[in-house]
């Protein structure tokens, strides 16, 4: 899923390589991205 980001590979491009539809990527990406801010936040928050 890095190519999405770091790849400059278009998201059409990186959902075909993974025989994926186009909306489901960026659903799956949209999860990802709120699962890792959760993550650093919990780290992040003074205990």
């Amino acid at each position: 899923m890095l190519s999405a980001y770091a790849g400059g590979t278009p998201i059409n491009r990186v959902a075909e390589k993974h025989s994926l539809p186009v909306n489901r990527l960026y659903k799956l990406l949209g999860r990802l991205r709120s699962k890792l801010k959760q993550c650093v936040e919990t780290k992040l928050k003074p205990s």
